[in-house]
């Protein structure tokens, strides 16, 4: 063996061996070393979202393939762009599992592809305001749901500005609009917008702004995700409802405005309650009032069929049966009245419901809510005055009957004699009708003697 060879050997025998654990180490400290910061694009496949939340998937080219992670962590943000032959970009850094020796990119941003940049810059600006507090829930206004007026910041050229208003004549016609005109695409759009809003909270004639913009890319709506715009819907004193691009677009100015609304006609249906709405509102007032009404009539009717009920027994005289007929024809005058008023109150309440009103609506129904109640005690005034006047002639009458009774003139030493034929009474009118032997009944004030005649005597005239 040369010299050469044997140094040869001597090198490999002082060699060392490592683990297969240890060399993954090595390559693993190479690898994430080398290619910290990796942007990447290509097509999708092999999607797999696990239970945790982990989504893995490869990334692929004409001619190779990379194995991709998001952890749940970042996966929230784009899972939406995750799905089988979608073409992305993706920004991340590689990573190598140990046990396995394989390598994979972990997966910080995604984008689909030709819109990175533009991704880019949205994620990061909705970071930092989302870390300011722009888009908390405590910082939501509320949405009203009677407006006075309504404002608009849109183009005026804008086919969605013709679509809101078309929506508004159907909704609420009788709410006022007013137009804030700007533009709403290109590099002017974002400081006009702006100024619309400061405009239309200065002026503060409407009580709800609808910022809307019909559907376009990215680059149409990109003036709704300018940071100036953003904030003056947040600094914004009146309630904003955003209308912009279709269901699918959402851009900054949806996270901070007070309600979101996925389409231009949608934001122009939320921004009141709808006439149909309060029609339905009015006719279940209207029947909750002829409830009350006729609940209250029912109750009244009852009570006074008790009182005369009550009053029959009194006394078992033609006198009472009298004053009972005028009772039940006053009681059907007062149901009468009590029906007029009803209808009246149903005519007021009908031309109330077309004025569409809803401060009028509250003072009208207190206003009749108090007439119900004036009319109630209008009602129990004039039953309790009649009742009394009952009970005033009926003891009237029990004095008038005591005072003629016949028991009164025999506590005065007279007594009453009737003829007994039979056990059957007769009134003696006259001596020729009696005979000696005639059985005779006297009731006194404290008893009763029985006697026949012995004797009949004719008074000569």
């Amino acid at each position: 063996m040369g010299n050469g060879e044997e140094g040869r050997l001597i090198v490999f025998q002082e060699m060392k061996y490592i683990t297969v654990s240890e060399l993954n180490q090595q390559i693993k400290f190479q690898l994430e070393g080398s290619f910290f910061h990796c942007l990447v694009e290509g097509e999708i496949s092999n999607v797999i979202r696990a239970q945790s939340g982990h989504i893995y998937f490869n990334l692929k080219d004409a001619n190779s393939m990379i194995r991709c992670v998001a952890w749940r962590s970042n996966a929230m943000s784009f899972n939406g762009f995750i799905e089988n032959g979608a073409k992305v970009e993706i920004q991340g850094k590689l990573s190598l599992y140990v046990p396995r020796g394989d390598y994979q990119v972990v997966v910080n941003r995604l984008a689909p592809l030709g819109r990175g940049n533009l991704y880019l810059a949205f994620e990061q600006l909705r970071e930092k305001l989302q870390k300011e507090g722009l888009f908390n829930p405590e910082h939501k206004k509320l949405i009203p749901q009677y407006p006075k007026k309504i404002g608009i910041v849109t183009s005026p050229n804008a086919a969605a500005l013709q679509d809101v208003l078309k929506v508004l004549k159907d909704h609420r016609p009788d709410i006022p609009y007013e137009v804030y005109p700007t533009l709403v695409q290109g590099i002017e759009a974002a400081p006009q917008i702006v100024k619309a809003m400061e405009r239309a909270n200065y002026e503060a004639n409407c009580d709800v702004l609808l910022v809307v913009r019909g559907g376009g890319s990215i680059e149409d709506l990109w003036c709704f995700n300018d940071e100036r715009v953003v904030r003056a819907i947040f600094a914004s004193t009146i309630p904003v409802i955003t209308g912009v691009g279709h269901e699918v677009d959402t851009t900054l100015s949806d996270f901070v405005a007070d309600l979101r609304a996925p389409t231009p006609t949608a934001a122009a249906k939320l921004s009141s309650i709808s006439q149909q709405e309060i029609m339905q509102t009015l006719d279940r007032c209207e029947y909750q009032l002829i409830q009350l009404m006729q609940n209250s009539m029912a109750a009244q009717e009852k009570a006074l069929k008790e009182r005369m009920v009550k009053l029959s027994y009194l006394h078992p005289m033609q006198k009472i049966k009298e004053k009972q007929v005028s009772l039940d024809a006053k009681a059907e005058r007062l149901c009468s009245l009590m029906r007029t008023i009803h209808q009246k109150n149903i005519a007021v309440f009908q031309n109330f419901e077309k004025r569409l009103q809803i401060g009028l609506l509250t003072r009208k129904q207190i206003q009749l809510t108090e007439q119900l109640t004036r009319s109630e005690v209008q009602l129990n005034k004039i039953m309790q005055g009649q009742y009394q006047q009952l009970e005033k002639r009926l003891h009237n009458s029990v004095l008038l009957l005591d005072s003629l009774s016949p028991l009164k003139v025999l506590a005065r030493g007279y007594s009453v004699t009737q003829k007994n034929d039979e056990g059957t009474l007769y009134a003696i009118n006259s001596v020729e009708s009696l005979t000696v032997g005639d059985q005779l009944v006297t009731r006194l004030s404290d008893g009763v003697v029985r006697s026949a005649i012995i004797d009949l005597q004719k008074t000569r005239k």
